[in-house]
């Protein structure tokens, strides 16, 4: 027998169940799969046997706010940080323009500090932004937004984070405005981790706000561009991988797509984070919320599909925008944003 110990094996692992291969046929290789444990012990092999050794990574989903202690013996990780998506716009007499994606900041591999392991690392998860329409949800207004919230992680060196995404254009009435909205106005898109789309009035999808941190890649971009002319359409949010889509005469413009990150595939929309909202339509065309959790924007003549849809918890998704149906008509909304996340792997 030969003794296989921790420090030689590969991957940095520093706690490995005990195994003990038994195997009859000395010329055969045997694979072993290893979940990663705590502390140190030693590993038995037989003699001349090949020896492949996967070892399974472990994933952590980080909810609501707290403080995260690193796992003993775990000195590195991948680690992934999403903001929370901005809903849809709505507006009684035009389309909405759709919501941006919230942020993205990720690193491949970083290595924890003596006061990460000892302190353990405070964060706290972005919400997305309550679509704007509906009593049941506290958001009973003609016209608005709700941004989404930024997603922090305060490691020691200094705090991650990872913007909320950026309303999309709207309109807002003199009757049932929204609280911190001006009166009988057309409203700019907001800037956020991506950009809300553009709409009427207020045409220019609004930039990304997202912060970059040394040794860590930041994702996000601007709302699309309402379309010349007279139309009533309404631009998609920003993505995490690409810019908001520009709206036609007649269709809203689609969410700009989400990131992949192959690592996390079974998490967010099969890896993909931070699709952005589509905007509003005017014809009976859906457009497409961005892979990556965004939602559609509304569309056609029915009053259930005039609301933007919801994008997907968990992926920092925009919301869409929604496709207008009059004055004092609380039967429709915009969509919500998803909520943010952040995921570490190990």
């Amino acid at each position: 027998m030969s003794v296989l110990s921790s420090p030689d094996i590969k991957g940095g692992c520093t706690k490995i169940v005990y195994c003990l291969v038994d195997v009859f046929v000395p010329s055969v290789a045997v694979t072993v799969n290893v979940d990663v444990v705590a502390e140190p012990t030693a590993f038995a092999v037989p003699d001349q046997v090949p020896l492949e050794l996967k070892v399974n990574p472990a994933y952590v989903q980080l909810s609501g706010s707290g403080t995260w202690s690193v796992p003993s013996g775990i000195n590195s990780a991948e680690i992934l940080i999403v903001g929370g998506g901005a809903s849809g716009a709505r507006a009684p007499n035009v389309s909405g323009g759709g919501g941006g994606a919230g942020g993205i900041v990720h690193r491949t591999s970083y290595t924890f500090t003596a006061t990460d392991k000892s302190s353990g690392i405070a964060y706290s998860i972005g919400n997305g932004g309550t679509g704007v329409g509906l009593a049941a949800d506290g958001e009973q207004y003609q016209g608005g937004y709700n941004n989404g919230g930024d997603t922090t992680f305060a490691i020691s060196g200094g705090t991650i984070t990872a913007k909320g995404g950026g309303g999309g254009s709207c309109f807002s009435p003199s009757s049932g405005t929204k609280p911190g909205f001006p009166s009988d106005s057309y409203v700019s898109p907001s800037q956020g981790g991506s950009g809300g789309g553009g709409g009427w009035e207020r045409g220019t999808g609004a930039s990304s706000n997202q912060g970059t941190f040394s040794g860590w890649t930041s994702y996000g971009n601007a709302g699309g561009n309402r379309a010349s002319g007279e139309n009533y359409a309404a631009a998609g949010g920003g993505g995490a991988g690409g810019v908001g889509q520009n709206s036609t005469a007649t269709v809203g413009g689609a969410g700009g797509v989400g990131q992949l990150f192959s690592s996390f595939t079974a998490y967010g929309e099969s890896g993909y984070f931070g699709g952005g909202g589509g905007g509003g339509s005017q014809s009976d065309t859906e457009p497409q919320g961005g892979n990556g959790g965004g939602g559609n924007g509304g569309y056609g003549s029915g009053a259930t599909n005039r609301s933007g849809k919801n994008a997907i918890d968990g992926t920092g998704g925009g919301g869409g925008g929604n496709r207008n149906l009059g004055y004092n008509t609380y039967t429709y909304k915009s969509g919500d944003g998803g909520n943010g996340t952040i995921l570490i792997k190990y």
